[in-house]
């Protein structure tokens, strides 16, 4: 069975640029959210073994809300994506198991190897 990856990003091409990398590594993306609302409630119906999440998206809820809304309620290993890391932002998130940070443009290779090693340490350490 595929790994299921839910994309969280707000601009259409990101995310479709994202889904086509995921489905030529042979991931099964679950589903792709423009907001912090429609990723909570596609977490909840798709149920995807890592997310990747954009720290500026729309809506009320930021990346970074999003994440702790979701990990409040489950495990689930997150990569965020950004053009802009500020200063602390690691720090603010409060969930650092299972949590990558990544600037865009995101380099494909590094993207496929902190895909790999974030769903490798989940099946490792039986978080799920």
């Amino acid at each position: 069975m595929k790994n299921k990856i839910l994309i969280v990003e707000d601009e259409a091409l990101g995310a479709l640029g994202l889904s086509d990398l995921f489905d030529k590594w042979g991931y099964e993306v679950c589903g792709s959210a423009y907001s912090g609302a429609r990723a909570i409630r596609l977490d909840e119906e798709c149920g995807p073994d890592l997310i990747t999440m954009d720290v500026r998206i729309k809506g009320e809820l930021d990346g970074i809300e999003t994440a702790r809304r979701i990990r409040a309620k489950k495990f689930v290993p997150i990569i965020f994506l950004s053009g802009y890391l500020r200063e602390g932002v690691k720090e603010e998130v409060g969930i650092p198991d299972g949590v990558e940070f990544l600037n865009k443009p995101v380099n494909e290779e590094i993207l496929k190897e902190t895909v790999e090693k974030l769903l490798n340490n989940t099946k490792h350490t039986g978080q799920a």
